[in-house]
């Protein structure tokens, strides 16, 4: 039951998010957060926007194989989580 978008299986566009979570792994080091390492907002900023791209790519690959209810979740949260970076970042 694989899908497509634009041609592409949705497999393809789950590891694309992944690759670009890897890549924000290294794009936004945790020199340019200041604060505490141990505190909730220097996780939010290091760590967030990489959260994010992992959810979408579960939430791409769950939705391929009908698991609608789970895909359903996990794209909740990485709306969530991303609403969280970028409100710490506006804020910090």
């Amino acid at each position: 039951m694989s899908t497509r978008f634009l041609g592409i299986p949705a497999v393809v566009w789950s590891m694309l998010a992944l690759v670009i979570a890897a890549i924000f792994v290294y794009v936004w080091p945790s020199d340019k957060v200041p604060g505490d390492t141990t505190s909730i907002r220097y996780l939010i900023l290091r760590w967030g926007h990489t959260l994010v791209w992992v959810l979408i790519a579960g939430f791409i690959l769950l939705r391929s194989v009908g698991a609608s209810t789970f895909a359903n979740l996990l794209g909740a949260l990485a709306g969530i989580t991303y609403l969280a970076f970028v409100a710490t970042l506006v804020m910090n």
